[in-house]
Formats: C-alpha cells, structure tokens, sequence
C-alpha cells in the first residue's frame, strides 16, 4: 500500500507503539524520515535509530525511551502542517 503521507505514518506509527509500551518501531525510510528521528534523538524523547535496507526503501527502526518509571517521555505527538490544511 502507498503511504501518500510519510511523516504523518511516522507519527501515527510512534504513537501507537508508546500506547503499547513497545521497545522498537519500524517506519518507512525517507530523508525526512531520518530527520525528524535525529531531532527526536536530540531532544531526548527517543534513545537512537538505525536504517536498515532491505533492497527496497528501506525501514527505520526507532528506540522507544521511557522514564525511570516506565512513564512515557512523549505525552502528545501531532502534525501542525497538514497536506490538506495547506
């Protein structure tokens, strides 16, 4: 199946695996993609990610992180700019 919407599948995809206390999240692989992980990395809301080709697009595979709890570091993830709000 396309995804017309890259970014909103990443977060949609983070999302649902916080809600489930998941470890790991594959997504699709793009360069955006792969930008919003690094700032994600940066601020602290996600331990790391690694990109791994599988001969077609590829997948990210993104490390959740939780507190010392196991409380959820990121409370509310949505998209500002929509393709259909523009």
């Amino acid at each position: 199946m396309a995804v017309t919407d890259p970014i909103a599948d990443m977060l949609t995809r983070i999302r649902n695996a916080l809600r489930n206390r998941a470890k790991t999240v594959n997504c699709l692989n793009s360069k955006v993609c792969r930008g919003i992980a690094d700032v994600l990395v940066k601020e602290g809301f996600i331990t790391s990610y690694d990109v791994i080709e599988d001969g077609r697009q590829g997948i990210i595979r993104v490390q959740l992180k939780y507190g010392p709890r196991g409380e959820q570091l990121i409370h509310q993830v949505h998209r500002e700019s929509r393709p259909g709000r523009r």
